[in-house]
């Protein structure tokens, strides 16, 4: 069963219940098993700023975590060249990303 970490990224004093339900939902759907989950508040700042997401990237790395979850790709980045660089990230480690709504939702 793989072990999936939910991150959320969140506007400054906006809750993560929300995005952690659905990922939640996700996870039971698929029969993950969840692990501790990351947020940041930092809103839509470059990717590489925010360090939940290097913690989430570190745990895939070093296979402590097989995936990472998110509600949509806005999560990591609404600009292409933001998106694609952190999907690369992810594709170097031996982990995936999944994300709730297609990555042509919002």
């Amino acid at each position: 069963m793989p072990r999936v970490i939910p991150y959320a990224l969140l506007r400054p004093g906006q809750g993560a219940a929300g995005q952690l339900a659905e990922l939640r939902g996700l996870a039971a759907q698929r029969q993950w098993t969840l692990l501790s989950p990351e947020t940041d508040d930092t809103g839509e700042g470059s990717p590489a700023l925010r360090p939940g997401l290097a913690r989430v990237l570190k745990a895939l790395a070093q296979e402590r975590a097989d995936g990472v979850l998110a509600v949509s790709r806005i999560a990591f980045s609404p600009y292409d060249d933001e998106y694609e660089c952190v999907l690369d990230q992810v594709h170097r480690t031996p982990g995936f990303l999944a994300l709730v709504r297609a990555e042509t939702s919002l």
